[in-house]
């Protein structure tokens, strides 16, 4: 064992400028370089391994603990990458998953895909704690969050007209009128099926439906025809 050992060291001690080399480049962004991108920087040299094989990240990784080279670890704690996803997104529900991973100010790169997984989990929470979301049944996608914010202004003013909606929404939310009337049709749509009444539009209908959710009820029954 102790002889392998030896063995290992030297043949690390060997790639010890090459290893220094990788990880002093410049990352992403200016931030500190991954291990699998510094594997890159060697495979674009047409550096080896000693095997005579193309570099990976955890090669990289371990050869830089046998040097003793002390290079912070690529890969970013859980709960601190879903707080800075959780905060980005509530600033900006817009944000693409490119855009979230950019703006989380987290010294190693996220990762498209482990940014993606929870910026769908930050809408997912915020969809099931919304009763509209719940009832319309909408898909996640970056228009959740003013999906949510529409259905919360329909729920409180049914009267509202597409304008006045997106009076209410702000430059916050950049969505077209057009798209806000399909989502409020949505809604009445949603909540006439669950309360047949708001669909009635004969003369006991009026009686039963003000005047402004009779005639949303009624553009929902032509859309659906």
């Amino acid at each position: 064992m102790a002889g392998k050992a030896k063995a290992a060291n030297e043949r690390a001690e060997a790639y010890r400028v090459h290893i220094e080399w990788a990880l002093g480049q410049p990352g992403l962004d200016g931030r500190r370089i991954s291990f699998n991108h510094a594997a890159e920087k060697l495979n674009e040299r047409n550096i080896e391994t000693a095997r005579g094989a193309v570099w990976t990240g955890s090669q990289v990784h371990l050869m830089a603990k046998r040097l003793g080279l002390y290079h912070p670890l690529s890969f970013v704690k859980r709960d601190l990458a879903r707080a800075r996803v959780r905060a980005v997104w509530k600033k900006h529900p817009e944000f693409t998953v490119r855009q979230v991973a950019a703006q989380a100010n987290i010294e190693r790169p996220l990762g498209i895909t482990r940014t993606e997984k929870m910026l769908r989990e930050c809408r997912q929470a915020a969809a099931d704690r919304d009763p509209v979301h719940r009832q319309v049944g909408w898909h996640l996608d970056g228009h959740t969050a003013a999906r949510i914010r529409i259905g919360a202004i329909w729920k409180r003013h049914p009267e509202f007209t597409g304008k006045q909606v997106m009076k209410r929404l702000g430059p916050r939310y950049r969505v077209r009128l057009h798209w806000v009337q399909q989502i409020t049709r949505e809604c009445w749509r949603a909540y006439a099926q669950a309360d047949p009444k708001l669909a009635r539009v004969g003369r006991r209908g009026r009686q039963l439906v003000p005047q402004a959710e009779r005639r949303c009820a009624r553009r929902c029954a032509v859309a659906s025809t």
